[in-house]
Order: structure tokens, then sequence, then C-alpha cells
């Protein structure tokens, strides 16, 4: 009795020391990623393009207390709740630094959040550590979000842990408040939480199949974050769900998707947690369903049917979706575990776990330290900042500037004044047409005319635009019209005519050619 009891005490030594290694070794894990993101991060001073919207909102904040909710870009912009948070840093650091520190933060902190998911999964501590070392090295998440700040980066960690508290919610009822607060942050954040809210009905359809009971508790939260969901949509969303109906969860406009190619998608996941996500999903099915991941499957799903409708942002999306896989692949180590475990063959599990620890440095840790630092050179060059800098000193404040609209965000923040893609009274389709056709064409009257009808001051072209544009439609810049304010990588100039003033000009040349 007292062996059997000196045992059991052992054991119990036993498995809260592994416990705290691993707890250890998940504190290594997230100081390692999170050291790693910033120092790629701060191979530059600046952020990619679309994080100057919530820098210039941040500085409002400072600045007057409160952010400008209007934006004609971001139509799906929610309460700007990352902006302030970025303000509120920006009190203690440069805004810049502050947008790179919290949303590499944010990014290394769903790490430790992955693994408490995979734990609640595989109640296997070691194999929960290895589902959180894959999700610190996804090349999307390297490429997308080391040097770009938004509510899109920081929404990821508030998924993960709505996540976390729905799959203990269905052991422990009392992490249902905790799901219920989680989701409300969710959905003011980002409206992309929709897909998050959709995953229920796949999840029941699911449950339907495998023959299991959909539990009351699961319908009521269900019915509650359907309800509460619309009531937050309709107040913050109102305008343009009328406008674009489901289209309004689409990203703003300024980002580029990823065109939809199979092995760079797969390139940008990882080969492995790609294919043990698969696998893992595989064994949930052919054996007694596991209802977390049933519910994971589901959100899965419903991220590819949005991405198929083209619904959503492609990159975010795409995240949400590794993500998942990357949680489902603790079923597929488990399983794998299991089974070596019973067949004793040490020798060829060892073999495996090289070859698969291989494989992932090759195609997810190489491709994510290669991303981030290509991420680094997308963003504004020392020339666009000093251009900018020349045109606040140089110019009225009350004055619009000319620009691509990749570029708006950028001149907004840097010279404080409005671009033509803020002008009020005409749609944001037209805009973008009438900005790009701008500066595609080389017919100076045709260019005027453009410049008149939005009162463009002045025109900014940034330094990777200007390699994109031919020679032809830089040519019409050598008129007379245009004064150069700045020339070096990146261009400046003053619009020194309207069209009307050109018509003018035009008319005295013709009447002085017939003079002579």
């Amino acid at each position: 009795m007292f062996i059997k009891r000196k045992n059991k005490e052992y054991m119990k030594y036993k498995t809260n020391k592994n416990r705290n290694k691993i707890l250890i070794s998940i504190i290594i894990l997230f100081i390692v990623v999170l050291a790693i993101r910033l120092t790629i991060s701060f191979q530059t001073q600046s952020l990619n393009k679309e994080s100057y919207y919530h820098l210039d909102q941040a500085e409002k904040i400072l600045e007057t207390g409160k952010a400008e909710l209007h934006n004609s870009l971001y139509d799906n912009s929610a309460l700007p709740i990352t902006t302030y948070l970025l303000a509120f840093f920006g009190m203690f650091l440069n805004l810049e630094v502050a947008a790179k520190i919290l949303i590499n933060l944010f990014i290394a902190l769903s790490v430790v959040v992955i693994y408490f998911i995979a734990l609640e999964i595989s109640k296997d501590s070691k194999i929960s550590f290895f589902v959180a070392l894959f999700s610190g090295f996804i090349p999307l998440l390297f490429k997308e979000y080391i040097n770009n700040f938004g509510s899109n980066g920081i929404s990821i960690f508030v998924f993960l842990i709505t996540l976390l508290f729905f799959i203990k919610s269905m052991h422990e009822t009392k992490f249902i408040r905790h799901f219920i607060i989680a989701l409300i942050v969710l959905i003011i954040m980002t409206p992309l939480s929709a897909v998050f809210i959709a995953s229920f009905l796949i999840y029941f359809i699911l449950l339907n199949a495998e023959k299991m009971r959909i539990r009351s508790s699961e319908l009521e939260i269900f019915l509650f974050s359907l309800i509460l969901g619309g009531w937050i949509y309709i107040i913050l969303y109102k305008n343009i769900i009328l406008e674009k109906g489901l289209r309004f969860l689409s990203s703003p406009i300024l980002q580029n998707s990823i065109p939809l190619n199979n092995s760079l998608i797969l390139g940008l996941i990882g080969i492995v947690p790609v294919l043990l996500g698969i696998v893992g999903i595989y064994f949930n099915t052919i054996k007694k369903p596991n209802r977390q991941i049933l519910f994971i499957t589901s959100f899965i799903i419903v991220n590819l049917i949005f991405i198929l409708m083209g619904l959503v942002n492609v990159e975010y999306v795409l995240v949400m979706i590794s993500l998942g896989l990357v949680i489902c692949s603790a079923t597929a180590l488990k399983e794998i575990t299991e089974f070596f475990n019973k067949s004793k063959v040490k020798r060829v599990y060892n073999i495996l776990l090289v070859i698969t620890f291989i494989l992932f440095f090759l195609s997810s840790i190489v491709p994510s330290l290669t991303n981030a630092l290509v991420s680094t050179h997308e963003v504004p060059s020392l020339e666009d900042k000093e251009a900018l800098i020349t045109l606040k000193e140089n110019s009225r404040p009350n004055s619009i500037v000319m620009s691509y609209f990749e570029d708006s965000y950028l001149v907004e923040y840097f010279s404080n004044r409005k671009t033509v893609i803020s002008f009020n009274g005409i749609d944001n389709n037209k805009r973008l047409e009438d900005i790009q056709h701008f500066f595609n064409i080389n017919l100076n009257t045709e260019a005027l005319r453009t410049l008149t009808l939005y009162g463009a001051d002045y025109i900014f072209i940034s330094n990777k635009k200007i390699k994109e544009m031919t020679k032809k439609s830089l040519e019409k810049f050598g008129d007379n019209c245009y004064g150069k304010l700045y020339m070096n990588k990146s261009r400046l100039y003053k619009v020194l005519c309207t069209l009307k003033q050109e018509e003018e000009l035009n008319e005295e040349l013709f009447e002085d050619k017939n003079g002579q």
C-alpha cells in the first residue's frame, strides 16, 4: 500500500515536472518567435503603406481625443479599437515603433493560444508544443504581418482566443461567458467575425451527418452569436451592407489579393501543417469524431466557401485556414504517436520525426524568414518620405494631392494633405478609374481634365510606382503645366495649370502662329 502511494506521488511529481518543462518551452518559443519577427521588422524604419491609415488615425486621437470614423476606403472598418490601442502606446513610443511591436507581439502571442487549443484537443503537452511550433512559422504570417499594422492582424489573436473559449465551453459551461466577451470584441474589431458565426451552420450539418446530438448550449450560443452579430453589423455597417450586400466583408481597396495558385498557396501555408492537418481531419472522420475538430473543420470549410465566393480578403482567410489546419494536425500527431507506441518500433518513429522536422524547416521556417525579409523591401522608401515632407513644407493645408491609390494613406500621414481618393461627391470606383487613367495616359489635356475635376494642386509618384510606369505616361510631366518640386527616385510636381488655362494658352499659341 505504501509502495503504491509512493509510486502515485512519484508519477504526479514527474507529470508536474514535465508540464513545467513544456510551459517553459512554450515561453521560450514565444520569445524566439517574437525576437525573430521584431529583428526582421526593424530592418526598416517604415511600415506597409496601408498601416499609415491607422497611424494617421492614432495621431488624430492623440491630438483631439477621437478618431475619424468616416473613411472612404475602409468602408468595412469597425470601431477603431486597434487604433486606440496604438494611440495609447503612442503616448510613450514613436507611433511606427509602437505599431511594429504591437502587431508582432499579438502574432507571437497567438502561438501560446494555439498551444492551449491543441492541448484541449490532444490532452498531450508535447504534441501541443509541436503544434504551437508549426503555428509560429507559417510563411504567410511572416509575409503579411511583419510590418503591416491593422485590425486584421490583431484580430487573428482575438479569433484564436474566441475559438479557445468556445472549445473549452464544450466541456465546461463556465467558459461560455468568456466566449461571449471575446466574440463581442471580435465582432466590433472586424466584420470578418461573420466567418466564425457562419461556421456554426456547417458544424451542425457535420454533427447531423455523424449522427451526433446538437447540444442545447451550442444552439443557444449560435442563436445568441447570430442575433448579437446581426445587431452590431447593422449598427456599424448599415450603409455599406445596403450598398454591397455580403461584399461588405471584402478587404479595403488598397490591399492586393494573392492569386489563387495552388503551389503558391501551399508554399505560403507550409507543406507539413497542410498534410498533417488534412490527415488529422481524415482520422477524425473515420474514427469517433471529436466535436472540437468538427467545429474547426467547419471553420476551414466556411473560409474556403468565402474565398470561392470572392467575399473576403484572400490573405487573411488563408491565414485562418492555415491556423485551422495547424490545430487539426494535433489529431494526426496524436494518432501517429499512439500507433508507434503500440507497435514499439521506436527507430522508425525517430526517423519519421527527423524527416518531418527537416521538411518543416525547409518548407516553413526558411520560407517564413525569406518572405519576411522580402516584405521589408515593400515599405515606403526614404525618398518617398522626403518628397512628402517637402510637400508638407511647401503647400497650403487645404491642398489636394493626386497620387496612386496605394500611396494615399502614405501621403495623408506624412504630408497631412488630402488626396484625390478622399474626394467627396464621386464614388470610390469612379475615383479609382480616374486616378488609374490619369497616370496611364500620355495626353496632357486629358490629364489636366482629371486634375481640374478633383481640384488637385500637387502630384506625388512613389519610388515603386515610377518603376512601374511607362516612359510615355511619364512624358506628360515634362510640360510647363507641372512644376518640379522633388525629383529623385520619387517625384513631386506642383500643378500650375487648369484645363481652362491650358485651353487659353493653346489658343494664344495658335493665334501667334497664324499672325506669323
